[in-house]
């Protein structure tokens, strides 16, 4: 069988597999190749299979001495790969999260002036989110903003979803206000949703997207006690909902990272230097189920500072040159050395698509 006589869900079926580099080049074989490779069907296959998590990369920013943002792409082996962002606003802040391929990055300015970019590394395109005009109480002072990006399977598109925590004075008294609201990429709005009142967010936590939710990690103030959670929202539904912690894994100190390792949810719980506990949810939606995974104590002669997991389950953390990446599994341990770094790092796991904004 000549390669022109090929089933077309056989040809669709390899070239799912093949990376974006790859699939980009093959735009110019036909219009009907240009055709299927533009598709969303396509593009919502290529992202879903298995096979693309080999092509996975971590993204870093990370400021140098100048007080720059800069951009790196890490592959699996550590190897380096710079990015060219072209951003349209100076001094972005942070990386917010990833998912199928795009990333959320955002500067923070007082309301209502926050910006949100949207970028697709491998395309290297972007897009900036309109900025929202939701109303804000006259008095009250802005806390601290979370923001998230998932992905709407049943609608096929992609949400933006921002968080304010503000304090106002009410009747003599000092208020907790917290308002969502929601962007989805097709629309050129913003729209509230409702959130139970009395949830907080961990300052500039970051975001874990799995199983068509983004969590964050939060907690709730009830009868002057607080108690951490795992705040869930459902992209499809627009539905807040919140996953106790166990008290086992709350037990002896405070967990301070949510993510995915391995394609399950998990929580780490970070001590004194390079110390670290990974528990993961097994059963998903069931707290009973979290197990703990690892507990990690490098001893190394330089100190470190976690910034959260990579790779396939591998931990990332800042030293004073750049970064360490550990993976569990084998214990093995790699350092990556940066041009002139001063800190600040963020770090994201990023796989590549044909997502276009």
């Amino acid at each position: 069988m000549v390669a022109g006589n090929l089933p077309s869900d056989l040809i669709i079926e390899i070239l799912s597999r093949l990376p974006v580099k790859s699939l980009l080049r093959f735009r110019c074989v036909h219009i009907t190749w240009l055709c299927l490779l533009k598709s969303s069907y396509f593009i919502t296959k290529h992202v879903q299979n298995p096979n693309n998590k080999d092509h996975e990369f971590l993204c870093i920013q990370y400021r140098d001495v100048s007080g720059i943002s800069r951009y790196k792409l890490l592959t699996r082996d550590t190897s380096e790969v710079s990015l060219d962002l072209r951003i349209p606003f100076p001094s972005l802040e942070s990386v917010v999260g990833s998912c199928n391929g795009l990333v959320c990055l955002y500067i923070d300015h007082p309301f209502p002036c926050t910006k949100i970019l949207l970028y697709n590394p491998a395309l290297r395109v972007q897009k900036i989110i309109p900025e929202s005009t939701l109303s804000r109480p006259e008095s009250g002072r802005l806390h601290h903003v979370t923001f998230g990006l998932g992905y709407d399977s049943v609608n096929n598109d992609y949400k933006v979803v921002r968080v304010a925590s503000s304090e106002s004075h009410k009747e003599g008294k000092l208020v907790s206000i917290t308002q969502a609201e929601v962007h989805t990429l097709g629309m050129t709005s913003w729209r509230e949703v409702a959130i139970s009142p009395g949830v907080n967010f961990k300052v500039y936590g970051p975001q874990a997207f799995l199983n068509g939710a983004i969590h964050w990690l939060g907690m709730v103030c009830k009868n002057k006690n607080i108690t951490q959670v795992i705040v869930n929202f459902e992209v499809s539904t627009e539905v807040f909902k919140l996953f106790p912690l166990p008290d086992f894994v709350l037990r002896e100190r405070w967990v301070t990272w949510t993510d995915v390792y391995k394609n399950l949810l998990c929580v780490v719980r970070t001590g004194d230097g390079a110390y670290c506990e990974i528990w993961v949810m097994e059963e998903y939606g069931v707290p009973e189920s979290w197990t703990r995974l690892h507990v990690i104590q490098l001893s190394l002669s330089y100190p470190l500072w976690f910034l959260g997991l990579g790779m396939n389950g591998k931990l990332v953390l800042e030293n004073l040159w750049g970064l360490t990446v550990y993976d569990p599994d084998n214990e093995e341990i790699k350092n990556v050395k940066f041009d002139h770094p001063i800190g600040l790092f963020t770090i994201v796991t990023y796989i590549e698509s044909l997502v276009f904004l």
